[in-house]
């Protein structure tokens, strides 16, 4: 998985355009990073708060 990631970011930075980025994992990763926030601030846990932000 780490690598297609790589080679999107690659790819998107070549060609300065963001076609090659699907739109599922665009969502998902802020779902995820809104649910760790979430966590983070409901159980007042800052360093699990700040890098998702």
């Amino acid at each position: 998985m780490f690598r297609f990631l790589i080679k999107l970011m690659n790819a998107m930075k070549r060609t300065k355009n963001v076609e090659f980025m699907p739109f599922s994992l665009s969502l998902f990763s802020f779902l995820a990073s809104s649910l760790w926030i979430a966590y983070g601030l409901l159980s007042n846990y800052l360093l699990l708060t700040f890098p998702n932000i």
